[in-house]
């Protein structure tokens, strides 16, 4: 007979096939819709849609304050509190940050228009992170595989129907978050727990400042150092170049970014429970393991896929080198897929000023390093191996200090 522990890791099992088969086939479906967008939206407009993809995932990860998180730590009353502040927080952001925008705008006369589609965008994805996390916290994992290949599959909808009147790809990021999020508000019940007592709302404020403090300041180093070669090389290269970088992006750091937000989902409650009784050190291996396997499950094909100049071959003329492109970012996948799950031992160990410095520090040596090969005039491969070198070096050092604090636990 099985015992309770191997129904509960076969429990476990299931529901990581579950959202990580959501995820995957979210994924799945977009790349296989390049082949087809690639070939009427030329790198202007993939140029353009990086642009507002960047400040979406930049903004999305911290208008809400990184409340979201502190969801996990509370049950009963006090969960449906800090997700209802989450929330709030993000929708109060996201207007403040429009108007402060739209007077900038008038003031200096400069187009505002992706930003604002940018700040929709982020508006969208911090809501849509908050309804995953706190469907999480419930073990909804059904609804939550649902909710991932969802939003991949209408953002390409939208993609496809825009071709009939506009130009615009850059409008299939904010429309798509818009329509998944009507979706959950007409058929999941989650949005019963929505729960709006201004006090009690102000003293979950104050109870979860750490995430306002430190968390939040450390997620938008870690979002800003992803999503900077967008911002920075679109200063100094032509847009048809940032266009292809944004091809390679999307091939494979957007999908190991959704793959790894699924499996956060499970290796968060893993950690969590073994923290709980004790055992945190085997949790931190066993996911240890996991994250190996899954890295040499994605690097194979890709680096295979590169040699036979594949990508090149699936997204037709005018995108030569894309090939060479998504090779340059392979040490940057394969140290984030070991190294980001596993960093959520800061926020159990209580460790956020740790995490927020080594953030910064991140973030100070990419920018670093982008900056410096712009200067030096180095070209465009020059700089983008510069930069994921860094990123991977970075992410082993991140790795090694999770390791580290889980070996100290008391």
């Amino acid at each position: 007979m099985l015992g309770v522990g191997d129904m509960n890791n076969k429990g476990k099992l299931k529901s990581f096939f579950k959202i990580l088969f959501g995820s995957a086939g979210g994924q799945i479906i977009l790349l296989c819709s390049l082949p087809f967008l690639s070939r009427f939206y030329g790198p202007s407009q993939f140029a353009d849609y990086a642009i507002v993809l960047s400040i979406t995932n930049i903004l999305g990860v911290v208008i809400s304050f990184r409340l979201e998180n502190a969801i996990f730590g509370h049950t009963g009353l006090r969960r449906r509190l800090v997700f209802t502040l989450a929330g709030v927080m993000a929708i109060a952001s996201a207007f403040a940050i429009t108007v402060a925008v739209t007077v900038l705008s008038i003031l200096f006369s400069f187009s505002s228009t992706i930003i604002i589609w940018g700040i929709v965008g982020a508006l969208g994805f911090s809501l849509y992170n908050t309804t995953c996390l706190m469907l999480n916290a419930g073990y909804q994992y059904n609804e939550i595989a649902v909710l991932r290949i969802s939003r991949p599959v209408v953002e390409v909808v939208v993609a496809l129907g825009v071709m009939a009147f506009s130009s615009s790809y850059f409008l299939a990021i904010p429309i798509s978050y818009a329509l998944v999020l009507l979706m959950c508000l007409m058929f999941l019940s989650v949005y019963k727990s929505l729960l709006f007592r201004g006090a009690a709302l102000m003293m979950a404020l104050k109870r979860n400042r750490d995430c306002v403090l430190f968390d939040t300041p450390a997620s938008l180093s870690v979002a800003f150092s992803s999503y900077a070669p967008f911002l920075i090389l679109s200063l100094a290269f032509d847009k048809a170049l940032l266009g292809m970088y944004s091809l390679a992006f999307r091939v494979v750091v957007g999908p190991v970014n959704t793959i790894l937000q699924s499996v956060a989902y499970l290796s968060r409650q893993d950690l969590s429970e073994g923290h709980r009784q004790k055992q945190l050190m085997h949790s931190f291996a066993q996911w240890r393991s996991k994250l190996v396997l899954l890295g040499l499950i994605i690097l194979i094909p890709v680096v295979l896929a590169c040699y036979f100049d594949l990508f090149g071959l699936m997204f037709g003329a005018g995108w030569e080198g894309v090939d060479e492109l998504v090779l340059v970012l392979t040490p940057l996948i394969v140290t984030k897929i070991i190294a980001v799950p596993l960093s959520f031992v800061f926020v159990i160990k209580k460790k956020l000023k740790l995490n927020l410095a080594i953030q910064l520090i991140g973030l100070g040596l990419t920018t670093m390093v982008l900056l410096g090969a712009l200067l030096g005039g180095v070209d465009f491969i020059g700089t983008l191996i510069a930069y994921s070198l860094s990123y991977a070096l970075f992410y082993f050092v991140y790795y090694k200090m999770s390791e580290s604090i889980t070996i100290h636990e008391k």
